[in-house]
């Protein structure tokens, strides 16, 4: 919902082009109503909550995450440990963008496989 509206509700509200057929508006004034204001909040509240975490829609509000995330763990072609030698320094938490406990964490469905921990 949120990238219809970036991608196409604020570009059509703003350019709101001439019919070349009937030549009017395409986009009357009446015909922007609650539904376009509701996604230009949720637009609004996921730039916001962008700056504060890292991939948040991601995170919480991706349906197509939510439904691969439990099959990609448990079938996947990577399977991610822990290495022996690794000192617990915590260094690849810190690069994780899921914010994720990587020792404790390691392979979990929260985990995108992105290979930006470097010490697995």
């Amino acid at each position: 919902m949120s990238f219809g509206a970036l991608i196409a509700g604020i570009p059509w509200v703003a350019w709101n082009p001439v019919d070349p057929d009937f030549g009017s508006q395409v986009i009357e004034a009446d015909m922007i109503g609650w539904l376009y204001y509701l996604k230009m909040a949720i637009l609004a509240f996921f730039f916001v909550w962008f700056i504060f975490a890292k991939r948040p829609f991601c995170r919480v509000a991706c349906p197509m995450g939510s439904d691969l995330g439990s099959v990609q763990s448990n079938q996947s072609v990577w399977k991610f440990k822990v290495a022996k030698d690794c000192s617990g320094c915590d260094i690849c938490t810190k690069y994780c963008p899921m914010e994720l406990k990587v020792k404790a964490e390691v392979d979990s469905e929260n985990c995108i496989k992105c290979l930006d921990c470097n010490c697995l």
